[in-house]
């Protein structure tokens, strides 16, 4: 999963962080992006159903998240996320 850190402080002053606004700006952008959100809950989503050890269910949110890369253009966290799929149906058989 990616999840976006919060950018550094330019500088301090009397101890406060100070922040680029434009980098700030992007950094919030970032956290809006709706598909981004959705994914990130997936994959608390997954994490909490291998908690459970519900191999089958964290597998078919694996596959969504991996069709969700996929139409993004990212090929290969789509491929890695369809590998854990694969590892977590074999584990729930």
């Amino acid at each position: 999963m990616v999840r976006h850190t919060h950018p550094e402080p330019t500088n301090f002053v009397y101890g406060v962080p100070q922040y680029d606004p434009d980098e700030m700006a992007a950094y919030y952008r970032r956290q809006a992006d709706p598909v981004e959100l959705k994914k990130n809950r997936l994959s608390e989503e997954v994490e909490e159903a291998i908690k459970k050890e519900d191999f089958a269910t964290a597998a078919s949110i694996k596959e969504e998240l991996a069709h969700i890369c996929r139409g993004q253009g990212k090929e290969r966290d789509a491929y890695l996320l369809d590998v854990g799929a694969y590892e977590l149906r074999q584990k729930a058989k």
